[in-house]
């Protein structure tokens, strides 16, 4: 991080600050701290001027931007000893544009001919709305069958029309017209006779005037639905505000007065609509701060021509500031930026320069890699390539990506493992920009592959595995005649029914020529019969569960209907036995509270709200991001689009895909002030003709969406602080020609390095050494390294592979199924539980090992190998779920399940509080339970709060304790994760710590909370060393790998508080630890995946192999304790 200090400002940030009695504009570069500006003028204002912070109204784009800027002039304040002022700050107008709008519209509701009362309708609801006034405008439109409206929507299709017309109502309203219409008409030849009448021209004119009176009567169709309603949107919060301004001048001046300081920040987002209310609101006080580099929002008609204007106009009288000092960007980095810049834009380009004290090094750094690298990968070669295919094994998301777009995004994820697992960056400080987010899901399942964590914050929502399963269920419930849903509610955990079963019913129904619903419901015991157990017991719950639900739908509110398929239907408890469950229910509690938002303005229309989502994800402005999850900031890579990026900075920065050709598509319909082109549609033909204005104006708008692709990767490259790393995918044979529409690699690639085109394309004929470092324009500092992927080398340097078994036809101890489904008894098997069994097959089941290089093993999957590797290849390598039925009917009968229970008494102690100790009170263990998933009695909460309270009140009781010791801590961390690899071949170990403490004496305190049931017998010493010295050795490691002199690991067992198991690590142990624990592995790695040698009730009742798969009998499975003196079977 560049060292700056705080509450210095440079000569040119003093400027900007100091000039508050004039209308001013500052032209900040990225990183040149402008909202400091923002902060300090705001300060100045109130401490210096005696401005009252409710006589300034700053206005930002977006909320967090508003929230962030408001705490900072508080805390300001506040360091100031200004504690009345910064009180005031929550009443203060800080605020986006809507905010403001909203204010002065509720002040002024009549005069603005509002309700009072008046709802603001979020975007999809407002999509909903013009989806109906569209509707019912275009049955109008055809009214009484006129053939010039019928032709046009038959040249055009209503889709194609709704969509012209949308974006055509859009712009015009960013414009400032409140009832959008086309361009005037007169002087046209639109009814004339002769050649002006046939030709192309008057035929776009007669379209023109058609598409004018549609146009028309969709805006009439869209107020009025509006008003009906009591609604505006957020489009209507502006112009509403604007016409107030501009009919009221009692009320403008009035709001005018109010204000001594006007400013804005991210003026170069404004539109003009935008720009005339600051217009109306000013007196010569208008500050303004921007950045023309950073105009990103064309697609929300932001037009960067304001800011350029009214930087013209205020430089005429000397009233402009330009702050280039960057305070984020390391030198290196930001000489890379300014040559490629500088290169691209000319002499419109102001160079950054480095602002402050440089980023402190360490002795290491003239060897490290430059600050900006090039990885590219060539497009040709990589279908059919063995090594790829083994790479991508299991990769389902990324499975319907281009082979070379999975090459380029294993290529950048292969190196950001290596950023990562080198410490050069923690994984959280990564961030992967895409341009376009359709192949996000390539890019991420590419960094899980190398065993990094991830965090995706757009474009996941809809395609999320439980919002689905519960969409296809409302859609089955509001019509079971609907046989997709039908059979992916059936396939879901609702029902469970395999996919055999899913056969045996479409077959059914194929063959009683019936729909599956009637199958279901008039055929359901012939079907029984012909069921496996399994599949007919699960369809006969849900049959009768769905049926009960059908008839209550119509008196239930839709968000009732998923709360009653989460908790009636099991589905929440599935969801609960996941990995990640927090995040899952996150997205299901999204969905519950979209569902409540569409009851409160549209009613209980449980299709309608169907409608409404299938129209979300087709015609939503950008993909849904997933749901937040509250306290939960994790150590992760971070995917996102480049826009979602603006406003952030991250440690590194990588660039995707910007081998990806830009869209510079524009409209059918294209308007600019008085010129109208239209792309000209015809029953007659099946091609397009340009015509009216409409070349130029196209050529205009893809000069202008080409400038500001240029500008959108100004803004990601600009978002790194010390590293960027920049992936593309060409053709190395043919470099692509830089043109309008090319990718940005075109020419981004022979600016970094010109040579660049012909080394890869030699590179291609004759392969040699994938690493090239250049300096750009002779400067030492602007170095590039480039690294090349092609399947040659990726080829080349992969291990050879052995020769393979033929493929088996299932696992390794399957039994053979009949005709019904059933699973026979497999060799070895015995119907006799009484009987010894005979030796089982125990060969290893095919495919990867989990030690591979780039793979990923947590300290639970080492003890999952050890314990039984086929459970592990079952549920790790195929995606078998746990029978976590069976479980939890032993935990009816037996108690709480052991899993659960430590789950929730761990939950309790992240929030304890050793110095104060105290006992969880009922209602804190249900809420833990509850947020858990977990279902527990009255007896089980007690428990589970006496264990808590035992373990805090023994920091009391016992002084050398490890209570005590976390009490007396300088500092102590929950759930604390760690990574670690022994090597770079080696898998990527992780795990999470439940206590990390740093101790006086400088050393760490590691606790492990143990909430086995052990009997006062139990040697806990011995426990500790059979079941968790493995757990032990790796959390020593992940301990002393990150530098502590020192280690110690204690085992808590909470059943004996006062009793603890603890073992000691120092930094000269590390060697002899690292190498017990590469022992360990390597003799797992040999194992392969064979079946324990000790099969029971514990390690085997929820195994999904178990009684089918599993070569050892139930009677061996479901022991309570292991056989005596039952050895490995002989392989």
């Amino acid at each position: 991080m560049l060292l700056h200090a705080a509450g210095a400002l440079t000569p040119e940030q003093e400027q900007a600050v100091a000039r508050r009695g004039e209308a001013l504009l500052v032209s900040a570069g990225a990183g040149s701290g402008k909202t400091s500006v923002l902060v300090e003028r705001f300060v100045r204002a109130v401490c210096e001027d005696g401005v009252s912070p409710g006589r300034i109204l700053a206005i930002t784009f977006t909320d967090r931007a508003a929230g962030e800027l408001r705490e900072r002039v508080r805390s300001r304040l506040l360091e100031r000893r200004e504690r009345e002022a910064a009180r005031d700050t929550e009443a203060a107008f800080v605020s986006t544009f809507h905010g403001f709008c909203t204010r002065l519209l509720r002040a002024h509701a009549l005069l603005a001919g509002l309700d009072p009362q008046f709802q603001i309708l979020d975007e999809g609801l407002a999509a909903r709305v013009r989806e109906r006034a569209f509707a019912l405008a275009l049955g109008r439109f055809l009214a009484g069958e006129r053939q010039p409206a019928v032709d046009l929507v038959a040249a055009y299709g209503a889709d194609r029309l709704r969509t012209m017309l949308w974006r055509t109502y859009a712009e015009q309203r960013s414009r400032g017209h409140n009832r959008p219409r086309l361009p005037s008409l007169a002087g046209s030849t639109v009814g004339g006779g002769g050649d002006a009448a046939g030709s192309d021209e008057g035929d776009a004119w007669r379209a023109c005037a058609l598409l004018d009176e549609l146009l028309g009567g969709f805006a009439d169709a869209y107020e009025q639905l509006k008003r009906s309603r009591g609604a505006v949107d957020f489009d209507d919060l502006e112009l509403r505000a604007l016409e107030l301004l501009r009919s009221q001048q009692r009320v403008r001046a009035a709001w005018s007065e109010r204000f001594e300081l006007v400013m804005v920040d991210e003026f170069q987002d404004t539109n003009p609509r935008q720009l005339a209310i600051l217009r109306a609101l000013e007196r010569g006080n208008l500050f303004t701060v921007g950045d023309e580099l950073q105009s990103i929002y064309a697609f929300r008609d932001a037009d960067v021509s304001l800011f350029r204007a009214r930087r013209a106009e205020l430089a005429a009288r000397g009233a402009t500031v330009e702050l280039a000092r960057n305070f984020r960007s390391a030198a290196s980095l930001l000489a890379v930026i300014n040559a490629v810049f500088a290169a691209r834009l000319a002499d419109s380009y102001t160079p950054l320069v480095a602002g402050g004290e440089q980023p402190l090094r360490d002795a290491s750094e003239g060897s490290r890699a430059p600050a900006v690298e090039l990885l590219l990968t060539n497009k040709r070669g990589w279908n059919g390539n063995g090594d790829l295919d083994r790479e991508r094994a299991g990769a389902a998301a990324g499975a319907g990506a281009a082979p070379w777009r999975q090459a380029e995004a294993s290529a950048l994820a292969e190196r950001v493992a290596e950023i990562v697992t080198g410490r050069e960056a923690r994984a959280g400080e990564v961030v992967v920009l895409l341009r376009a987010l359709g192949d996000i899901e390539t890019y991420e399942r590419a960094l899980q592959d190398r065993g990094l964590q991830t965090l995706a914050t757009a474009g996941r929502f809809w395609g999320r595995q439980q919002v689905g399963d519960l969409l296809t269920y409302l859609r089955a419930l509001a019509n079971p005649l609907d046989e997709l849903a039908l059979y992916g509610t059936l396939a879901c955990p609702l029902a469970g029914v395999s996919s055999d079963g899913l056969l045996i019913i479409a077959r059914a129904a194929q063959a009683r020529c019936e729909s599956v619903w009637t199958t279901l419901d008039a055929g359901f015991e012939q079907l029984r019969a012909r069921l496996c157990d399994g599949d007919g017991e699960r369809l006969a719950r849900f049959r009768e569960w769905f049926a009960c639900e059908r008839r209550i739908a119509p008196a239930r509110s839709i968000s009732r209907l998923i709360e009653r398929a989460l908790d009636g239907g099991g589905y929440e408890a599935h969801v609960r036995g996941l990995d990640a469950p927090d995040q899952r229910m996150a997205n299901v509690h999204k969905l519950l509270r979209l569902a409540r938002r569409f009851e409160a303005s549209e009613g209980r229309e449980l299709r309608g709200f169907l409608d409404h989502v299938a129209h979300q994800e087709a015609l939503a402005s950008g993909p849904e991001a997933d749901a937040p999850v509250a306290g939960v900031e994790p150590d992760a890579v971070r995917l996102m689009s480049i826009h979602a990026a603006k406003g952030l900075e991250f440690e590194v920065v990588c660039i995707a895909d910007l081998g990806r050709a830009q869209n510079l598509s524009v409209p059918d319909l294209l308007v600019d002030d008085e010129r109208v082109g239209l792309r000209l549609a015809s029953v007659e033909r099946a091609e397009t003709k340009p015509a009216l204005a409409f070349a130029e104006l196209c050529e205009e708008r893809q000069r202008a969406q080409a400038e500001e692709e240029e500008r959108i990767l100004y803004v990601a490259m600009t978002r790194a602080r010390e590293r960027l790393l920049l992936s593309a995918a060409v053709s190395f044979e043919r470099w692509p020609e830089p043109r309008p529409g090319a990718p940005a690699i075109s020419w981004l690639g022979p600016v970094l390095a010109p040579q660049l085109p012909e080394l890869v394309r030699t590179h291609a004929q004759c392969p040699g050494e994938p690493l090239i470092e250049v300096a750009l324009a002779g400067d030492a500092d602007a170095r590039v390294r480039c690294r090349l992927n092609t399947a040659q080398l990726r080829s080349a340097t992969a291990a050879p592979a052995g020769p393979r078994e033929p493929p088996q036809e299932g696992p390794p101890g399957a039994g053979s199924a009949d005709a019904h489904g059933h699973v026979g008894a497999g060799a070895g098997q015995h119907a006799h539980p009484s009987r010894v069994p005979q030796e089982p097959d125990v060969a290893g089941a095919p495919g990867p090992t989990p030690f591979e290089e780039g793979a990923s093993l947590s300290y639970t999957s080492l003890t999952e190998l050890r314990r039984c590797a086929y459970r592990f290849y079952l549920e790790r390598v195929l995606g078998l779920e746990e029978k976590r039925a069976a479980a939890r009917g032993r935990a009816g009968r037996a108690g709480l399940d052991p899993r659960a229970r430590g789950a929730v008494v761990h939950r309790l102690l992240e929030a304890a509080d050793f110095w104060r100790p105290s006992s969880p009170s009922p209602a804190q263990v249900r809420a833990a339970a509850r947020e858990l998933g977990v279902r527990a009695t009255r007896e089980q909460c007690e428990e589970m709060a006496s264990l808590v309270a035992a373990a805090t009140a023994a920091s009391a009781t016992s002084a050398g304790g490890p209570g005590a010791r976390l009490a007396a801590a300088e500092s102590v961390r929950r759930e604390h994760s760690f990574a670690f690899s022994l090597g770079a071949s080696a898998p990527l170990l992780t795990g999470v710590i439940d206590v990390l403490a740093r101790e006086s004496s400088g050393e760490l305190l590691v606790v492990d909370y143990k909430t086995d049931r052990v009997g006062d017998e139990e040697q806990l010493a011995d426990l500790v060393e059979r079941e968790y010295d493995l757990q032990r050795l790796i959390y020593a490691l992940a301990v002393l790998r990150a530098g502590a002199p020192a280690a110690e690991i204690v085992h808590w067992f909470l059943q004996r508080p006062q009793e603890w198991v603890s073992a000691r690590f120092e930094a000269a142990d590390r060697a002899a630890l690292e190498a017990r624990l590469r022992e360990e592995m390597t003799r797992s790695a040999a194992r392969g995946y064979v079946v324990s040698e000790h099969p029971h009730r514990g390690l085997c009742e929820t195994c999904p192999g178990r009684s089918g798969l599993c070569s050892w009998s139930d009677a061996e499975t479901l022991r309570d304790a292991p056989r005596a003196g039952v050895s490995e079977p002989a392989r």
